[in-house]
């Protein structure tokens, strides 16, 4: 295959550029791999890169030598430039929406989803859950064979027995006196963090710190604002709220060292801050939306709890610091194999070369 992936891309750091950092990794492996990509400060092997700032002229060139046989754009606000590509080329399209945010984003967004899926040649989305959305969105047969499904996957993470979380604490200048909730999500009010500012009044001082953990190399002027905005909500309770920036390897180690993984969210695909956390032996609270009802069985692997409710978020940490050790050992066990199973990352990968294969070959046919 000739693979041309447009997208946001590392340093630029979230779930989906994880996502597409593994699907790069695997296919480079093995085919021809193309990226057009506004990110271009990580330079991959066996993988040519261009600027997507680029002229639409130069674009289209590197196109003309690159002659990919599909593409497959992870990036909503690249549809207009991938959908160009594809018609003038004659490249089938497989467009994959890691959020489908129908009653969050206004018209125009609704227009552009509208767009994707008339010109695409197949959508993929990551959860039964946007699936199910996109398919009333369109009002489509529910068997609809243009609408896929690709769960996202992760490996298992080991964690030695012999960890000392103390030492760790004190290299990442954190509390080794305090219970940890850390709070792997970008700054926005859709993950949110404001009921969790509010939760801290419930605590005290000593005794939890919440750590907000973003991923680093995001440096858009939105989340400083909103950053800005929680700061002063902190007030005097600054001491119980830490906002750190960290790379996708820091937190691996952080999932080790803290004692609980919260994400307040209002909407969800399939988290892989929520996986990531499970996979490394982490109790998880998540809300029960979207992809993470799909994830979590409430008090079997991980914990639910209603979106914008403080008091649940309270009573679920409170339980957790409680509960006997067997039965938390039991729900962490129950989670390393829910990921094992059902949300791997060689499952996501076979995916989606299965589909490659197939969209190319029924195209050429």
């Amino acid at each position: 295959m000739r693979i041309l992936f447009i997208s946001r891309s590392l340093p630029y750091l979230g779930g989906r550029e994880m996502v597409v950092e593994q699907l790069l990794i695997h296919f480079s492996k093995t085919d021809n791999i193309f990226l057009l990509t506004p990110d271009g400060g990580i330079k991959r092997k066996n993988i040519k890169q261009f600027d997507s700032a680029n002229s639409l002229t130069k674009i289209e060139t590197f196109i003309k030598r690159a002659k990919p046989n599909i593409i497959s754009c992870h990036t909503f606000y690249f549809a207009d430039l991938a959908i160009y590509l594809s018609q003038k080329f004659n490249i089938p399209l497989v467009f994959t929406l890691h959020g489908v945010f129908i009653k969050f984003y206004g018209k125009n967004y609704v227009n552009l989803l509208k767009k994707i899926y008339n010109s695409s040649y197949c959508v993929t989305t990551v959860s039964e859950n946007y699936k199910k959305n996109l398919i009333a969105f369109f009002k489509l047969n529910p068997n609809n064979n243009k609408i896929h499904c690709i769960k996202n996957g992760v490996n298992l993470i080991n964690v030695h027995e012999n960890l000392n979380k103390n030492v760790l604490r004190k290299k990442f200048h954190l509390p080794t006196n305090k219970k940890i909730v850390i709070i792997p999500a970008r700054l926005n009010k859709l993950k949110g963090i404001d009921y969790v500012i509010k939760a801290t009044e419930c605590f005290e001082y000593n005794e939890v710190l919440f750590l907000i953990a973003s991923p680093e190399g995001r440096n858009v002027r939105e989340e400083k604002f909103y950053k800005k905005r929680l700061l002063e909500q902190i007030n005097i309770r600054k001491s119980m709220v830490k906002f750190c920036n960290y790379t996708n390897k820091e937190l691996l180690v952080l999932y080790k060292i803290c004692d609980i993984c919260l994400l307040p969210s209002f909407i969800e695909g399939i988290s892989i801050a929520l996986l990531e956390a499970m996979s490394s032996g982490l109790p998880v609270i998540a809300t029960n939306v979207g992809g993470n009802l799909e994830i979590i069985s409430d008090k079997i692997n991980g914990f639910l709890i209603k979106p914008r409710n403080v008091k649940e978020i309270v009573n679920t940490i409170r339980l957790i610091f409680k509960i006997n050790p067997a039965k938390l050992n039991k729900i962490i066990y129950n989670a390393k194999r829910k990921i094992k199973f059902d949300f791997s990352k060689k499952m996501m990968l076979e995916s989606y070369r299965k589909l490659f294969n197939q969209v190319i070959k029924n195209y050429e046919n």
